[in-house]
C-alpha cells in the first residue's frame, strides 16, 4: 500500500517571542487526586506541535512517526494509571518540541536531527526560542510531576 503524502511544502516558524501553546499547557494531568501514592508518567504521549511553531519543516507523515512521539505509549499509561488508582501525568506536545527525558543542557532536548530526518524548525534555534520552550514545556511539564 502507498503512503499520501503532504505534497504541500514544510513550512518552518521558529519563535523569537512566545507562541501560543494553543492546544493547553505541556502537562495532562489525569486523575490529580487519585488515591495511590504513585505518579505514572508519559513524555512520550503525543504528537502535538504548538501552532506558533508551524510544523518544523516536516511533512505530515514525519509528524506523524515515531520520531514524534511513542504511538500507544499513551494509552498503555492511562491503563496502568487506572489499574494502579493513580495520578497520570502525560506531554501534551511531541517530543520534537521537547524532549522532557532530557536536561535543558542536553544537545537532544531540541533535537536537529531524528534517526535520519532533519527537524529544519530545530536547526539553529536562537537561544530566546529555546529558553521559550524550556520554560512553557519542560519546566511546565516537570513543574506538574
Amino acid at each position: 500500500m502507498q503512503e499520501k503524502l503532504d505534497a504541500r511544502p514544510p513550512t518552518v516558524t521558529t519563535p523569537e517571542t512566545d507562541p501560543e501553546l494553543d492546544k493547553g499547557p505541556a502537562a495532562v494531568i489525569i486523575s490529580e487526586n487519585a488515591p495511590a501514592p504513585i505518579v505514572v508518567v508519559c513524555e512520550h504521549a503525543s504528537l502535538e506541535l504548538p501552532k506558533g511553531l508551524g510544523n518544523l519543516g516536516l511533512t505530515e507523515s514525519e509528524r506523524h512517526s515515531h520520531i514524534a512521539w511513542d504511538p500507544g505509549a499513551a494509552a498503555v499509561a492511562e491503563h496502568l494509571a487506572k489499574a494502579l488508582g493513580s495520578v497520570l501525568v502525560k506531554q501534551r506536545y511531541s517530543r520534537l518540541v521537547y524532549d522532557c527525558n532530557r536536561p535543558p543542557t542536553s544537545p537532544d532536548a531540541m533535537r536537529a536531527k531524528s534517526e535520519n530526518t532533519i527537524i529544519s524548525g530545530n536547526q539553529n534555534l536562537p537561544e530566546a526560542a529555546r529558553q521559550w520552550r524550556t520554560d512553557n514545556i519542560y519546566t511546565s511539564f516537570h513543574n506538574a510531576v
